[in-house]
């Protein structure tokens, strides 16, 4: 089954792509054999028991307001980060992956549950579990972006995976202020074509992402970091 952009299933995987690195594995036998079976045994036991208990003691999971600013923030953030790149942009994939976050958030909550022998029928999840929900598909996010620069166009020609973000390698950094003129020298470097760098900036002013005020502009999304002087400066 080919998977594109259009059809809704991509948006709903968690991707992780990374190149292999070989290494030859010795096929010797070694005197002391780890027994597989007999670990992955215990292992299935104890989720049997977990499934078991969580039959009997159903849980539902509770974030706290804190946590859901959080959510909505950083996905909120990636959203417009994703849109301001192109038209027709995989906003669903952000959208998804909002989700992906809450559940596995919610897995991991259960999994302490059922660690601590917990009964209560509602069970808050930790800022620890959140945060590594957050990371985990903030990675899984970054490489479901960089597969779908590749996926099957309506004319079902292959394409090499590219860096989704164009305009992001051009704002890096904690220099947050900046000209138009810099802007454009920025872009220059990152071997931008002109017209597009003019499209993208255009589109992250109209977007929020990037504020403008006379003749400066400042990144938005950097605005927790220090103030920093402008780009390209050192």
């Amino acid at each position: 089954m080919c998977t594109r952009l259009e059809n809704g299933l991509f948006s709903r995987l968690g991707i992780y792509a990374g190149d292999s690195q070989w290494k030859w594995r010795s096929a010797v036998p070694r005197q002391v054999r780890v027994d597989y079976r007999a670990i992955f045994a215990g292992l299935s036991d104890r989720l049997l028991e977990m499934y078991l208990s969580l039959l009997q003691s159903p849980t539902e999971v509770i974030f706290t307001p804190q946590q859901w600013k959080r959510h909505a923030e950083r996905f909120g953030s990636w959203l417009k980060n994703v849109v301001s790149e192109k038209e027709g942009s995989p906003s669903a994939i952000v959208l998804r992956h909002g989700l992906i976050t809450m559940r596995i958030a919610s897995v991991l909550t259960v999994l302490r549950k059922c660690e601590c022998a917990y009964t209560m029928l509602e069970y808050c999840c930790t800022d620890d579990d959140f945060e590594t929900a957050i990371q985990l598909v903030e990675v899984l996010l970054e490489h479901t972006l960089l597969v779908s620069t590749s996926l099957l166009s309506q004319d079902k020609k292959l394409r090499p995976t590219k860096a989704y973000f164009r305009l992001r390698p051009v704002l890096d950094g904690p220099n947050v202020r900046f000209t138009y003129r810099q802007f454009m020298e920025q872009a220059a470097k990152n071997i931008f074509p002109e017209s597009t760098a003019k499209r993208l900036l255009s589109k992250a002013v109209k977007d929020q992402i990037i504020g403008k005020e006379c003749d400066m502009y400042q990144n938005r999304e950097a605005s927790s970091l220090p103030e920093g002087g402008l780009i390209g400066e050192p």
